[in-house]
């Protein structure tokens, strides 16, 4: 049995035709990532060849900067090769290859119980082939998983240094704090989190989180219904009208919605783009309301929203535009403006 690194284009030839029916979308690394650290050299895509060259099955290995060991990510056999005790032969060439093998496996701690049933075999898997189970668990994107090591060091802390090197030497302290849970303290919650993200992706998702709880904001006013301004304002955020009228606090801003739909209903509020800087979002909208009174506005506008730590929003404050605009030039060089009061924001 031998073990061959595989180039880029053979990874993604693997991954697409196995790795993505092998394992949960919820554990398994975008292949994005596991190219980016090819290119830094910390990544051994390896596939498992009989003698012969036939393939037989995988292992993909995250190497840390010190090359002191490695993290076993991913063993895999090939469909139509399973159940001929390969995945136990390619252990045994991978500890010789490294030295020291870093492992994790899901936890069973599922609702169901056949899934548990799953897990628990895939841990003893490990532990019949020289794995031990570490007295400390590891979250990783909101998946819990049990510790395992094969190799020389008998003492848990420093193995848990050398674990926690391989993801730390990758990723930034915030996103470590964020998503990396190495060690799961006993008792320590789970932190809530999508599927594997890379830095740049994480950005995009707070964008689009941001733009999603606007567009929440403005479905509110054209349904007439208060379906979380709790959840959505900071509890000391204000509010400004373009037209003068500000709203200081969440409860302010529910009584400000509350009142308001009393007497009259937005007919439409169209956003036609988006823009984000660090803390802040730019929505451009067009806004059309219709009173009891039986007065009818609309006019485009832009509203500035700054959000805080917890994604809520902080401040915001509307700029309008009036609709009935004009070239005051259009009929020679001295401005003809229109005798009309002009409009309020």
């Amino acid at each position: 049995m031998k073990l061959k690194l595989l180039n880029k284009q053979e990874l993604t030839d693997l991954y697409e035709a196995e790795m993505v029916f092998d394992f949960p979308k919820a554990e398994l690394k975008p292949l994005r990532a596991m190219h980016h650290l090819m290119d830094r050299g910390q990544y051994d895509p390896l596939l498992v060849t009989d003698d012969g060259g036939e393939a037989l099955g995988y292992a993909m290995m995250w190497l840390p900067r010190a090359r002191d060991g490695a993290l076993l990510e991913y063993l895999g056999v090939l469909r139509g090769k399973r159940s001929g005790g390969i995945g136990s032969q390619v252990i045994p060439l991978l500890a010789h290859r490294y030295g020291q093998l870093f492992g994790e496996a899901e936890a069973p701690d599922s609702d169901d119980q056949v899934e548990n049933d799953l897990r628990r075999r895939r841990i003893a898997f490990y532990e019949r082939n020289g794995f031990r189970v570490l007295d400390y668990d590891t979250a990783l994107f909101g998946v819990h998983f049990k510790s395992l090591y094969l190799g020389p060091e008998t003492d848990d802390r420093k193995v848990e240094v050398l674990h926690r090197s391989v993801y730390a030497d990758y990723f930034s302290p915030r996103h470590m704090e964020r998503y990396i849970q190495l060690p799961l303290g006993p008792g320590e919650a789970i932190h809530p989190a999508p599927a594997w993200l890379e830095e740049d992706e994480e950005e995009t998702l707070i964008e689009l989180e941001r733009e999603d709880k606007l567009r929440a904001w403005f479905n509110m006013w054209l349904r007439q219904v208060d379906e979380g301004i709790g959840e959505l304002f900071a509890s000391d955020g204000v509010y400004i009208e373009s037209w003068g009228p500000e709203y200081h606090g969440a409860d302010a801003i529910r009584h400000w919605f509350a009142e308001w739909n009393g007497r009259g209903r937005v007919v439409a509020w169209d956003i036609k783009q988006f823009f984000h800087k660090g803390d802040q979002t730019v929505v451009e909208w067009y806004f059309k309301n219709a009173m009891d009174d039986g007065r009818v506005e609309e006019f485009d506008g832009l509203s500035l929203v700054r959000w805080n730590g917890d994604g809520k929003i902080d401040r915001l404050q509307e700029f309008g535009c009036n609709l009935n605009r004009y070239d005051p030039y259009a009929h020679g060089p001295a401005p003809q403006f229109r005798d009309e009061k002009a409009a309020w924001f």
